[in-house]
């Protein structure tokens, strides 16, 4: 999601150059990532989207932006 591209990038600079550690340095940077992501995929949002998706003909190869536009 774009609008979950701070958080993303937040938390991918936190695991850089870690690998065991990122489970509790990167605490707060996965919390504010998770936090974002659960508001475009909670049950109302995946219920259009797969109405949306049903309604396309239930594409292979959907167009994932196009279905998720307003999302």
């Amino acid at each position: 999601m774009a609008s979950c591209k701070a958080a993303a990038d937040a938390y991918a600079h936190c695991c850089t150059g870690r690998t065991l550690s990122t489970v509790w340095a990167c605490r707060a940077e996965l919390a504010a990532l998770s936090a974002c992501l659960s508001t475009h995929t909670n049950d109302r949002s995946m219920a259009v989207l797969k109405a949306r998706w049903l309604a396309a003909g239930s594409p292979d190869h959907p167009d994932w932006g196009a279905l998720c536009e307003g999302l």
